[in-house]
């Protein structure tokens, strides 16, 4: 139980962290077209 809890936790983790940078990535990306216009 308790490995398969760190398992999960672990896999939590790194989808947090790139759900994290890809949202970061989509907001640095989104204002530049906004300048332009």
């Amino acid at each position: 139980m308790n490995i398969k809890s760190l398992l999960l936790g672990s896999a939590a983790a790194l989808v947090a962290v790139t759900g994290a940078r890809a949202a970061d990535a989509i907001v640095i990306a989104e204002p530049e077209p906004v300048e332009y216009v």
